[in-house]
């Protein structure tokens, strides 16, 4: 009884500590690349003692290792997949899985109920210190324009943490370099928690059925 009392204690011990204390989380992110030509991207993830680095190049083999304190762990190459009949393809169907999913979120929650519960998760977390610089330009300088307006204002909610420079280009090509250097404090067990009782409350488990639909099955003539 007293192994039973202690275990419990602490377990309970852990589960308030799990909920009571953040967890650090630091992104960073380099890359450049302009459309049609070559590009490149690395970037690294740190959380409690793991460490996750990526590293991928145009028409090269991209890298991923991960590491726990100084031990590697994982490390996998992988070479660019050639899709035979282009990168039309590859986007269509990329496309069509994002548009089933979101088919099927639509069907098992309600759109409003779901959007709010996606921006209150933003209470399980808390940016501490942003650094970014991005330079680009498109070939549509309206689109530059409008894409230059979006990001000043992202610049402007990160100013109290850091900074975020934005230095639009007016040229006549498609093209980007920057980096991201980000760390937020993640609250895991607060989201997950969260996220089962809104799954629990707010479920469809039935699909829908349109209005008038019933009526319109009994209205059919039965067929010999």
């Amino acid at each position: 009884m007293k192994v039973a009392l202690v275990i419990a204690v602490v377990f309970g011990v852990l589960a308030l500590v799990a909920w009571l204390m953040p967890v650090r989380l630091r992104l960073t992110l380099k890359g450049r690349g302009q459309y049609g030509d070559t590009w490149v991207v690395a970037g690294g993830l740190e959380c409690l003692k793991f460490t996750v680095t990526v590293a991928a190049a145009h028409a090269t083999d991209s890298l991923l290792q991960v590491h726990f304190f100084n031990w590697r762990v994982l490390m996998r190459r992988s070479s660019p997949k050639r899709a035979p009949t282009g990168e039309d393809v590859r986007l269509d169907e990329a496309v069509g899985k994002l548009i089933g999913w979101q088919k099927t979120l639509e069907q098992r929650f309600d759109r409003s109920q779901l959007r709010r519960f996606v921006l209150g998760l933003r209470r399980h977390a808390r940016l501490r210190s942003f650094q970014g610089h991005l330079r680009y330009c498109t070939p549509n300088v309206a689109f530059t324009g409008m894409t230059s307006g979006a990001l000043y204002v992202v610049a402007g909610l990160v100013s109290p943490v850091g900074q975020f420079v934005v230095v639009p280009e007016w040229d006549d090509e498609a093209r980007a370099e920057g980096d991201i250097d980000l760390v937020v404090w993640l609250w895991p067990v607060r989201a997950a928690v969260s996220t089962a009782w809104f799954a629990m409350k707010n479920i469809r488990l039935r699909e829908t059925v349109e209005p008038g639909a019933g009526a319109d099955a009994q209205a059919v003539p039965a067929q010999s």
